[in-house]
């Protein structure tokens, strides 16, 4: 007796278990009222590998939404159309931008919504578009991406030029200034021996002992030159010159 009331109880238990974790499952998957979201269009330039149909859309980093539908722009065979649904409760403006952004180490990427300011407009549907389109801005692989691209041009180009700095006929012209810069300074030690050295500065020393005797003679020659002027003058006087 006691056991056939154990069976019992396991068995109620199993399902009472079973129904609450289908009702958990629902409630986790359980379709949107069309009433509580707006549909939303993205378009990527860039590769949106890990992007799968019902990953998540965040604002901020809250889920706010999913990704709807994935598809070649028909448009734009370069580009990639992302349609999403979101909470008509999210402030989505004409400033907002989305990224795709990866979840850690899983490869999986979601969506980031962010840069929106409540001071600007409701972003609406412009031109022949059929939703809204979310502006968007490149993730941190793209960018990534690019940076090793130019990293890449640049040392390539550096490598060219080196190689170029490097050919046979540089190197010619290289070693021919080196034997002639060697000349010159050999040259440049014979001339700057140490009696021409000797010379040079007997020869400074010449020319500084001049000058200070120039400038010692300066005074009598401004005398001479003032003396002259006045014999000039009383030779006119005499002569009765005026």
């Amino acid at each position: 007796m006691n056991n056939r009331v154990n069976y019992r109880v396991v068995g109620i238990s199993l399902l009472v278990a079973i129904s609450l974790m289908i009702a958990f499952t629902y409630w986790l998957l359980k379709p949107e009222v069309a009433s509580d979201v707006k549909t939303y269009t993205i378009y990527f330039d860039e590769s949106v590998l890990g992007l799968n149909i019902d990953a998540p859309v965040k604002y901020r980093g809250i889920n706010v939404g999913k990704v709807k539908a994935l598809e070649i722009n028909p448009k734009n065979s370069e580009q990639v159309k992302v349609t999403v649904s979101i909470l008509k409760t999210t402030p989505i403006k004409v400033n907002t931008v989305a990224k795709l952004t990866s979840q850690g180490i899983t490869g999986l990427s979601y969506i980031n919504l962010n840069m929106g300011s409540h001071l600007a407009k409701d972003l609406e549907v412009e031109g022949d578009e059929e939703y809204p389109v979310i502006k968007t801005v490149p993730s941190f692989f793209e960018n990534f991406e690019k940076s090793l691209g130019s990293v890449s041009s640049r040392l390539s180009s550096t490598l060219g030029l080196t190689q170029e700095l490097l050919s046979e006929d540089n190197q010619e012209q290289m070693a021919l200034l080196l034997k002639h810069s060697a000349s010159v300074m050999y040259k440049m030690d014979i001339l700057l021996d140490d009696t021409t050295i000797k010379h040079i500065h007997s020869s400074s020393e010449n020319i500084d002992e001049f000058t200070r005797k120039l400038n010692n003679i300066m005074p009598d020659v401004d005398n001479f030159l003032e003396n002259s002027v006045a014999w000039e003058d009383n030779i006119s006087n005499s002569f009765g010159f005026y």
